[in-house]
Formats: C-alpha cells, sequence, structure tokens
C-alpha cells in the first residue's frame, strides 16, 4: 500500500511540475498552453513510431 501511495505522489508532482513548465514554455513563447500540450504529445508520439 505504501509503494502505491508513493508512486501516487510522484505522478501528482510530476503533474505539477509539467504544469508549470508548461505555462513557462507558453509565456516564453508567446503561444498557449494547449498548443505547448499538443507539440510536445506530437514530438513524443513521433518518437515512438520511430
Amino acid at each position: 500500500m505504501k509503494q502505491k501511495k508513493l508512486y501516487e505522489q510522484d505522478r501528482k508532482c510530476l503533474k505539477t511540475i509539467q504544469d508549470i513548465l508548461f505555462v513557462e514554455l507558453a509565456m516564453s513563447l508567446n503561444t498557449t498552453v494547449e498548443k505547448i500540450s499538443k507539440k510536445i504529445t506530437n514530438m513524443i508520439n513521433e518518437q515512438a513510431i520511430s
């Protein structure tokens, strides 16, 4: 049970970090968080295919 809780804490922490990073990228690139998210998702998917 403790192991699962640790994983959940890690997931929440990483999600928070991702949210902050996407906001910072969007501000610095003068775009939206949604566009940043889509671009990164597409990049990940392209890497998975190749």
